[in-house]
């Protein structure tokens, strides 16, 4: 038998820490990757450019810092009526619990934040 606990809001969860656009480079640098992993299943805030966006019940988002660094989001299915307005170039601050990387910081369960 498996059993699944339901994950709480984000919107409940206090972030770990918030990364500055200008310092995610530093922290995805494979010699800082260890710095990244101690925030592994807990929320983070970061923030980034859209650059691309794909919708399958609810919103995932590809972010770009300044750094170039990627950020991949998928959105809450109650932040769907918020992000829908957003579009491709524009900025967003999110908060959502760090999965891990690949060649790209991956986020789920993501929520908008005011300030963008």
């Amino acid at each position: 038998m498996h059993i699944t606990k339901k994950a709480p809001a984000t919107q409940t969860l206090k972030a770990a820490i918030e990364i500055k656009q200008t310092d995610l480079y530093d922290f995805s640098t494979a010699k800082n990757v260890e710095k990244l992993n101690q925030f592994i299943e807990k929320p983070i805030i970061v923030s980034g450019k859209i650059s691309e966006i794909t919708f399958d019940k609810s919103y995932a988002f590809l972010l770009t810092s300044e750094d170039n660094v990627m950020i991949s989001c998928k959105f809450q299915t109650d932040q769907n009526h918020l992000v829908s307005n957003y579009t491709v170039g524009q900025h967003i601050k999110i908060k959502g619990i760090y999965k891990g990387s690949l060649n790209y910081l991956i986020l789920l369960n993501c929520i908008v934040l005011k300030n963008n």
